[in-house]
């Protein structure tokens, strides 16, 4: 997923292209503002160098620059827009009933979760404003294969505190530290762990940990700020899924209320899938990604 660039990424643009916000350099991966370059004239038209390895860059018309934190500020709006609520309400349908089967029902429900939300984060990096359609499968391998790589995103993010576990490491003293530490490890990688299983085509790509430390070295304070936002839509959702159920318990009708509150239980993580898309539609230039 992240790359260093398409081809024409890698060639130097020697005029403007229009409103240019960025020039993005090849060789240091990553855009860099222009007043920030050196000015190379070649004949009658100008390139610019980059500020740090000299080579030269390529210009980028791009859009504006726009904070994270106003962009983000509208997830909330996204499931419920639109056919939002259709698509929320027969989201919540197919997992309250799969949840029911016996044996491989929470298999089916997770990956009914799983299959939705990494189409909402490629989706919403693409532009796409609209929830995802119904999804196509050509066989139950492929409806399978997106729990497997959320499964795979989850794993890697929990592998130091399941160390930690493994070899019987006590919670006290100096363990105590350790396992803040594991704990730390685990808010700081499930983030951008689940962006590229969404983008993965298979298990070994969804547990490479190399484009998931590429992203946190490209844009550090953006992906921290996107992980402070994702873990207070998480404990938000929390919040909400407790009180639906709580709620649902309540009242004395047969399946309705129970269905209600798996739709509200399923709000926080389409936020949260929509929040990661927006992120990546938003840094696209600096993460290297494709066209």
């Amino acid at each position: 997923m992240l790359t260093s660039g398409s081809t024409a990424m890698n060639e130097p643009a020697t005029h403007d292209t229009g409103p240019v916000a960025l020039q993005w350099c090849p060789r240091c991966e990553r855009g860099v503002a222009r007043e920030r370059c050196r000015v190379i004239r070649l004949g009658d038209e100008s390139a610019w160098a980059c500020p740090d390895c000299d080579g030269l860059t390529r210009a980028v018309a791009t859009a504006e620059h726009r904070p994270l934190a106003e962009v983000f500020r509208t997830a909330w709006r996204y499931p419920l827009a639109g056919d939002g609520l259709i698509a929320l309400g027969a989201l919540g349908v197919g997992t309250w009933i799969a949840g029911h089967l016996r044996v491989t029902g929470s298999a089916i429900a997770f990956t009914l979760v799983a299959t939705y939300t990494f189409s909402i984060v490629r989706k919403s990096a693409a532009g796409d404003d609209d929830l995802p359609a119904a999804a196509d499968f050509t066989d139950w391998f492929d409806f399978f294969k997106p729990a497997v790589r959320a499964f795979a995103a989850g794993l890697l993010a929990l592998l130091p505190m399941i160390a930690l576990v493994s070899l019987g490491v006590e919670a006290d003293g100096a363990g105590v530290i350790l396992y803040a530490l594991a704990a730390l490890f685990a808010v700081a990688w499930l983030p951008a762990s689940v962006i590229s299983a969404s983008y993965a085509d298979n298990l070994a790509d969804a547990m490479n940990p190399l484009p998931i430390v590429a992203m946190m070295r490209r844009i550090p304070k953006d992906y921290a700020l996107t992980v402070a936002v994702l873990w207070g839509w998480s404990i938000i959702g929390l919040v909400l899924a407790v009180v639906a159920q709580v709620v649902a318990r309540l009242i004395a009708m047969p399946i309705v209320p129970s269905v209600a509150a798996e739709i509200v239980g399923l709000y926080a993580p389409l936020v949260m899938a929509r929040t990661l898309g927006l992120l990546l539609r938003e840094r696209r230039l600096e993460l290297g990604l494709e066209d």
